[in-house]
C-alpha cells in the first residue's frame, strides 16, 4: 500500500534482524519528510501503532498511525 507522510520526522529502520538470538543486528536513522509517499506493507496493527516493511525489506516499529495517511 502507498503512504504519505503527515509530518517530518526522524525514525529508526531496522535493516538486519537476527531471529534466532532476537536482536537487531543493523539499523539506522532515517528522516522521513512531510508529504513523501511511500510503498510499506503493514506487518503487525495494535491499534494506534503499527509495524511496516518498506520495498527493501527493512522495518520500523511502533510507527503511530496519525503519521501517515493511506493513499
Amino acid at each position: 500500500m502507498k503512504i504519505k507522510w503527515n509530518d517530518t520526522f526522524e525514525i529508526e529502520i531496522v535493516d538486519q534482524y537476527d531471529e534466532e538470538l532476537d536482536n537487531i543486528t543493523s539499523s539506522h536513522n532515517e528522516i522521513l519528510k512531510k508529504g513523501e509517499v511511500e510503498e510499506i506493507d503493514i506487518t503487525k496493527d495494535n491499534g494506534d501503532y503499527v509495524d511496516m516493511q518498506f520495498e527493501n525489506g527493512s522495518m520500523a516499529f511502533s510507527i503511530q498511525k496519525s503519521t501517515f495517511i493511506i493513499v
